[in-house]
């Protein structure tokens, strides 16, 4: 046996036990019990810096969900442009009191987290909703959040964000990209080991972030205040920890239009993961670098090598299926060996370079 073959072999017994392992906490995660109420006083927080081109839009879409017991609370952290007056002049979108601007001059970083401390400082109910200021919710997005959020005083809620489809192989590449992840983090949730969220759709309660401390935990850390949340929450904290499916859940953002800008935006993303738990950095080190062994061995090794490969990607596709299905996002799969390629080499350069280089601001 060659060493090609040998180590393309072990790198197949990896990939097929973690998506073995994907495929059965995707289907946990769906059977979750949902118990919500969305009948819950629930305040929505965004944090917003020099925002004027995203928040008509993002205003627009809330106003009319933001009745009864509900409020957005919009963090003006130091906007220089329209930011505030945009802020000022929605107020007659919403009804008396629902929507409240809290102003931030403190650029002291990690702006996005004291930002979003100050919002929850100043809100009203016992459930925080987040959202970015750059996506916009559908018209149920609230009611479909709240009905999956667990009827529990420390309950936390994880929601899908996609890119919305356009034209292009960059939007194809982020969206895939964005659809794995998603995919990964909702099979985690489901079996048990959370370790990743997106802070433009995730919800939890009042009571959860006092108990754990808030972003306290992460505070020298720019990014983080979702996936790194998330964890903090699962390792010192027995809080219900659950996906949403329901389509009305998801918050569809925009992709970036460049090559530059998404890569910007990817190493932005994987800027927390140096401050992963070690178990989380050892599988996501053993699933990536067994995933790109078996495309190196596919094409230096042996034809067995590409057999193994091919094989893989089968198992993969079977079990990406019923989650592109749940997701919305079954047209990706017409192109996924190629998007799979492409993952991959994101996942050799991005994503390790994000990790490694240290960034000093956020915005």
């Amino acid at each position: 046996m060659s060493i090609w073959l040998a180590v393309s072999s072990i790198a197949f017994l990896i990939q097929l036990a973690y998506w073995s392992a994907f495929h059965l906490g995707f289907r946990k995660a769906l059977t979750a019990p949902r118990r919500g109420d969305a009948r819950r006083g629930v305040s929505v927080l965004v944090a917003a810096h020099n925002e004027q081109k995203n928040l008509p839009d993002l205003l627009a879409s809330l106003a009319p969900q933001c009745v009864g017991e509900r409020e957005l609370i919009v963090v003006d952290d130091d906007s220089a442009d329209s930011t505030p007056s945009i802020l000022h002049s929605a107020a007659d979108m919403f009804a008396s009191g629902h929507l409240r601007v809290v102003t931030m001059r403190e650029t002291a970083q990690p702006r996005k987290k004291r930002a979003l401390t100050a919002g929850i400082a100043a809100a009203s109910y016992p459930i925080l909703l987040f959202t970015d200021a750059d996506c916009v919710p559908g018209p149920g997005w609230i009611d479909a959040m709240l009905e999956s959020l667990p009827d529990s005083p420390d309950g936390l809620i994880v929601g899908y964000s996609p890119f919305a489809p356009r034209r292009g192989f960059l939007n194809l590449v982020a969206r895939y990209e964005t659809f794995v992840t998603g995919y990964a983090t909702a099979a985690a949730i489901g079996l048990g080991h959370p370790f990743m969220a997106v802070g433009r759709n995730i919800a939890y309660t009042r009571t959860l972030f006092d108990a754990v401390d808030g972003f306290s935990h992460s505070l020298h850390v720019l990014s983080g205040d979702d996936d790194l949340f998330v964890q903090h929450v699962a390792a010192n904290s027995n809080a219900p920890i659950v996906h949403a499916f329901s389509p009305a859940s998801f918050v569809r953002t925009e992709a970036p239009d460049t090559w530059r800008s998404w890569i910007r935006q990817k190493l932005r993303h994987t800027s927390a993961g140096k401050y992963y738990a070690a178990a989380t950095k050892r599988h996501l080190a053993a699933y990536h670098s067994s995933a790109i062994t078996l495309w190196v061995a596919a094409v230096f090794g042996p034809g067995m090598s590409l057999a193994l490969l091919l094989l893989r990607q089968l198992v993969q596709f079977g079990a990406l299926v019923p989650g592109a299905r749940r997701l919305g996002e079954t047209r990706l799969l017409v192109t996924q060996p190629l998007l799979e390629l492409t993952y991959i080499l994101y996942n050799t350069v991005l994503a390790p370079l994000g990790v490694v280089l240290k960034r000093r601001t956020w915005n």
